[in-house]
């Protein structure tokens, strides 16, 4: 389930997102689900932390609060930088700070007619869709990384989790047959995986599309090949959703 967050600080508008958003989901089927729906901006940021997935934020400018839509959208990438934003605003000439912000904004539609932003709400989540199907039907998708001086292509359906190294700047990648050690950081490998990776621990991100049980007593994911890693507590309520 991909989770969707509204924030918009006019009520009747609000309602009119969501109905539109639940209706056209529900029509076609899509694994979408409106997890927040809010006029206050933080709280948006703490549903965001607490589910931890990447998600899709429908965003209006003006938001009459200490914090605007582009503070918003900052603070979003910071805990979810894959995830997709699109303004829904009366302020078209604001289109340029979304760049100044760098926030990489699937859209920016305009509040004039709602025939035409139901219209664009349809395309985004259309898109999105059909994105997320290309990754996830992408069998044959490698995660490439450096091994000692040559380039290794890692099947993504074969690998269980990362863990951050005892050594500085190595990750360990564990998959269903072995172990392998390349350079790099959690955060860059996370960006480069399809959203079954989830950042469970401090030093653990783990494919819980590959786990065989979760131990919630001892806070450790098990998988098929007897390989385990931890889970952190705080992340323990969305490791339940995957079981």
């Amino acid at each position: 389930m991909v989770p969707i967050y509204i924030c918009e600080d006019d009520e009747q508008i609000r309602g009119f997102i969501e109905k539109a958003i639940e209706s056209y989901c529900m029509i076609q089927a899509y694994d979408f689900k409106i997890a927040g729906s809010s006029a206050l901006p933080q709280e948006i940021i703490n549903q965001v932390r607490e589910h931890r997935k990447r998600g899709i934020y429908f965003l209006d400018v003006d938001l009459k609060q200490a914090m605007n839509g582009f503070d918003l959208g900052v603070a979003i990438r910071k805990e979810d930088p894959r995830g997709f934003i699109v303004y829904i605003t009366t302020h078209d000439e604001l289109l340029q700070e979304t760049f100044r912000h760098r926030l990489e904004v699937m859209d920016y539609i305009i509040k004039d007619d709602k025939e035409h932003i139901i219209k664009r709400i349809k395309e985004c989540l259309d898109h999105i869709h059909a994105q997320n199907n290309d990754v996830s039907a992408s069998e044959e998708a490698y995660f490439k990384v450096r091994v000692f001086g040559r380039v290794a292509h890692i099947p993504i359906k074969e690998i269980l989790f990362f863990e951050t190294s005892s050594k500085k700047h190595v990750v360990n990648v564990y998959t269903e047959k072995e172990m392998l050690e390349f350079s790099g950081n959690l955060t860059e490998v996370s960006e480069q995986l399809p959203e079954t990776f989830v950042r469970v621990h401090r030093s653990f991100l783990a494919n819980l599309g590959k786990m065989k049980s979760f131990d919630a007593k001892n806070n450790t994911l098990e998988f098929s090949n007897g390989a385990v890693c931890y889970v952190s507590r705080k992340m323990k309520s969305t490791v339940k959703e995957y079981c």
